[in-house]
C-alpha cells in the first residue's frame, strides 16, 4: 500500500526502504501483509491521518513477490505484517488495485 503518486517510480524502480511521512520513527524498511485483506485496516488509519492534515490522496494496492534474498521480520507492532530492509525489484511487483 503506497500514495498513488508514487505508482510510476514503484513499478518502474521497485520498492527501496525510505523514511518519510511515517506514523513511528525506526530504522528505513519496506512493510508488508501476510493477508491482501488486512491492508483495508492501514489504509482507513492512512485516510484518517491525511485528513486531519489536510492531504486528500488516494493509495495503491500492490503484490510482491519476495525471493529467498529477501529476509523478512516480524513486526512487533503489527501482528498481521512484517517487513524487510531490502530492495524489491519491478520484476516482483504488481499493481492489484488503484486509486483507494
Amino acid at each position: 500500500l503506497s500514495p498513488t503518486d508514487k505508482k510510476y517510480k514503484i513499478l518502474k524502480n521497485g520498492l527501496y526502504p525510505k523514511s518519510y511521512n511515517r506514523k513511528t520513527k525506526h530504522p528505513d524498511r519496506i512493510y508488508f501483509f501476510y493477508d491482501m485483506n488486512d491492508y483495508k485496516y492501514l489504509l482507513k488509519s492512512l485516510k484518517l491521518n491525511d485528513k486531519i492534515n489536510n492531504l486528500y490522496r488516494n493509495y495503491s494496492l500492490y503484490k510482491v513477490k519476495l525471493t529467498q534474498e529477501n529476509i523478512i521480520h516480524s513486526d512487533p507492532n503489527f501482528s498481521k505484517g512484517f517487513y524487510t530492509y531490502d530492495n524489491i525489484s519491478p520484476m516482483d511487483i504488481e499493481l492489484i488495485e488503484d486509486e483507494l
